[in-house]
C-alpha cells in the first residue's frame, strides 16, 4: 500500500485548506475535530487512529514521541516539518511522499520536509 491509499487522521495542526485539497485529490482523510473534541489528549487521537486503521497526519512532534517513548500502538504517522507553514508548502511536501510504499510497515513514523526545494523523508518503525 502506498501512502496515497491510506486512511489519514489529520490532527488540529493541519490547515483546513490542506485537508480540502487532499479530499479533492481523492485521499481518505478524517479531521480529528470530527472524532475527538478539540483540545483533547493526543492519546485519544492515537487510540482512534488505531481502532480505525488511520495514519496520523500532523505537524506536531508529540505523536512520534508518544509512539517511541510510551510504545503506543498505531498504524502509522506522517509529520510534515516545519509546523504551521503555508498550506501550499505542506501540500508540496505531501505530494513528494504520497508514493512511499508502507505495505510492509506497521507502527511507522515518517518525517518529511522541504529542504532547498527537495522533499526529504525519514521513516522508521516505532513499534519494535
Amino acid at each position: 500500500m502506498r501512502l496515497r491509499d491510506a486512511h489519514f487522521l489529520a490532527d488540529e495542526t493541519i490547515h483546513p485548506d490542506v485537508i480540502a485539497e487532499l479530499l479533492r485529490q481523492g485521499l481518505r482523510i478524517t479531521c480529528a475535530v470530527n472524532v475527538v473534541p478539540a483540545g483533547n489528549d493526543d492519546e485519544l487521537l492515537m487510540a482512534w487512529a488505531l481502532a480505525n486503521g488511520a495514519v496520523v497526519l500532523t505537524h506536531d512532534a508529540d505523536f512520534g514521541e508518544m509512539a517511541v517513548r510510551r510504545h503506543l500502538l498505531h498504524p502509522g504517522m506522517v509529520r510534515v516539518r516545519p509546523g504551521h507553514i503555508r498550506p501550499l508548502a505542506t501540500l508540496a511536501v505531501l505530494s513528494g511522499i504520497l508514493h512511499v510504499d508502507v505495505a510492509q510497515l506497521t507502527g511507522f513514523a515518517l518525517v518529511a520536509e522541504d529542504r532547498a526545494g527537495r522533499v526529504r523523508a525519514r521513516i522508521r518503525q516505532t513499534d519494535q
